[in-house]
């Protein structure tokens, strides 16, 4: 009641942070030569406040940072994985033909599970 203003403040924090995605894309080679510069520039004509995009060299996973240590190729070809606040994989699969399903599941954040 004395601050509403600060009250509402750590309410967005608080949804952002919820609601927050990783999108990690694989890509067979250096990320300049992958077909995944297409999907990054789809995603670019949207607004995902709540994503952080990493796009990380296959070969390069194992010195890169923990969040791409477990994540690999789908299929030989580049793959993007998008985690949710807790790191959970909310979708996975290839990034060629892929560009609106990832899409969808930006925004389209899992639901906020409290458990007893």
């Amino acid at each position: 009641m004395k601050s509403p203003l600060s009250h509402a403040s750590y309410l967005i924090a608080l949804d952002q942070y919820m609601d927050s995605q990783t999108v990690v894309i694989v890509t067979p080679g250096p990320a300049e030569k992958a077909n995944a510069e297409s999907m990054l520039a789809t995603m670019g004509e949207h607004y995902f406040p709540q994503a952080v995009f990493l796009v990380v060299d296959a070969a390069k996973v194992s010195t890169g940072p923990p969040v791409v240590r477990d994540k690999e190729l789908y299929q030989g070809s580049a793959s993007v994985y998008i985690l949710g606040s807790e790191g959970n994989v909310e979708f996975n699969h290839m990034v060629a033909g892929h560009d609106q399903d990832a899409i969808n599941a930006l925004h389209n954040p899992s639901e906020i599970r409290f458990q007893k």
